[in-house]
């Protein structure tokens, strides 16, 4: 059986009526790598979280707006736009379980920032006006923009097999202090954090650009979803095995 990989869903509530969506381009990519995607909405109670969570095999964290400052001890920057509170709550249940239970977790753009902040880390809340020498990172994400160097002997060198790759940026925030338990395994052009992951876990990979969107234009990308669906899939062999002892 194909591996099943939760999808983080994104909310909106403002003029609108309260639903949670995800880009359709997540979904491809997982599909395209052999897996099935089921989108998580944003239950109200953890519990919940834990429940859905129990049933799948890898975890994807998607894209999104802003984590509160205040869960790494800032106040709010002006072009900081917060996720709304349910989401935040939901989504961090989701990723405390899913790293207790190991399960495969591969996050995107707001997903590597949420991992570390879960993890003790801080971030740069506007890198334009916290960062004047940065290159710009606040593109479409439609095409590659700049490079990204990777550092040696990590999950993410293994998985693309390059030290430097083009990468697409659609992101104002970016990692500031790192979390415990988290390597960086890339860095932008201008310092900027691309890349982290988890030492003690067998797939914590977190990127903050998006592949999903170059799937069939970069192979790179591909390599991404694909490696971390195998993840999925010996993770899913595991416990089945587990389950007969």
């Amino acid at each position: 059986m194909k591996p099943i990989i939760a999808v983080n869903c994104d909310y909106r509530w403002e003029k609108t009526r309260p639903h949670s969506f995800v880009y359709r381009e997540y979904c491809d990519a997982i599909i395209m790598g052999g897996g099935i995607p089921v989108l998580l909405p944003v239950p109200r109670e953890k519990e919940e979280v834990v429940s859905l969570l129990e049933k799948m095999h890898g975890l994807l964290l998607t894209g999104g707006d802003d984590i509160s400052p205040e869960l790494y001890g800032e106040t709010r920057h002006k072009n900081t736009t917060c996720i709304h509170p349910d989401k935040e709550v939901s989504d961090i249940a989701l990723l405390h379980h899913a790293l207790q239970l190991k399960i495969p977790v591969f996050a995107i753009c707001y997903g590597i920032q949420l991992i570390n902040v879960v993890c003790g880390g801080a971030l740069i809340q506007d890198i334009p006006s916290q960062n004047t020498k940065c290159c710009n990172h606040r593109l479409t994400g439609k095409k590659q923009t700049h490079t990204v160097t990777i550092k040696k002997n990590t999950l993410l060198h293994k998985v693309v097999g390059e030290e430097h790759i083009e990468v697409n940026s659609a992101h104002h925030q970016a990692i500031k202090k790192t979390g415990s338990g988290l390597i960086v395994s890339a860095r932008a052009p201008d310092g900027i954090i691309e890349a982290i992951e988890g030492r003690d876990h067998p797939f914590l990979l977190g990127v903050q650009w998006h592949p999903e969107r170059l799937c069939n234009s970069s192979s790179h990308k591909k390599a991404l979803f694909c490696e971390f669906i195998r993840a999925s899939e010996t993770f899913s062999e595991e416990r089945e095995r587990q389950s007969w002892r």
